[in-house]
């Protein structure tokens, strides 16, 4: 789901971008530090909307560096478990099947798979469902699927959050579009 938030965060600056651009270096510092991240488990910040307050700076000691507290709104992503998504695959192989919904991975669990009438295809390397007609649904890599969220974690690698999931194509609106 996607929510407007507003949130706080703190920018330090350099001296040497005191001057008639110090608030525009400050909102693109903010652009910088905070969209495309995912913070926390508040989510994965798409775009920040708009600067709601800015601080006047507090010089540093010892550095004269300044610090701005900003407030902003911003549009965040954060998948909640049981959501309907449409994704796409990135990766297909017979004990795998990853698909992505933006920055959130999500992976289906081949033993479901199996379990809904899909079978894996080594000729083409996608899953296969076999129906009485002509027309079988085959996942490959880039096809687009409707799933459920069946279990989400948060995580952090390398001192940034991630977040990944587990998804689900079993009930009868999910599965290829």
């Amino acid at each position: 789901m996607f929510y407007l938030h507003s949130l706080q965060e703190e920018i330090v600056v350099e001296p040497r971008h005191f001057g008639p651009k110090l608030r525009e270096h400050v909102e693109n510092e903010l652009r910088d530090k905070v969209e495309g991240k995912v913070l926390g488990k508040r989510g994965y910040v798409v775009c920040i909307t708009q600067t709601l307050e800015t601080s006047p700076g507090e010089i540093q000691d010892y550095t004269g560096w300044a610090l701005f507290r900003v407030k902003f709104q911003c549009i965040i992503f954060r998948p909640v478990k049981g959501e309907v998504l449409d994704a796409t695959t990135m990766f297909v192989a017979r004990n795998a099947l990853v698909a992505k919904v933006g920055p959130l991975r999500l992976s289906v669990p081949t033993d479901s798979l199996q379990q809904n009438g899909w079978e894996f295809d080594t000729t083409d390397g996608a899953w296969v469902r076999r129906t009485t007609g002509t027309d079988d649904a085959k996942i490959t890599h880039h096809t687009a699927l409707r799933l459920r969220i069946t279990g989400l974690r948060y995580q952090i690698r390398n001192e940034e959050w991630t977040v990944t999931g587990v998804a689900s194509i079993a009930e009868p609106h999910l599965g290829v579009l």
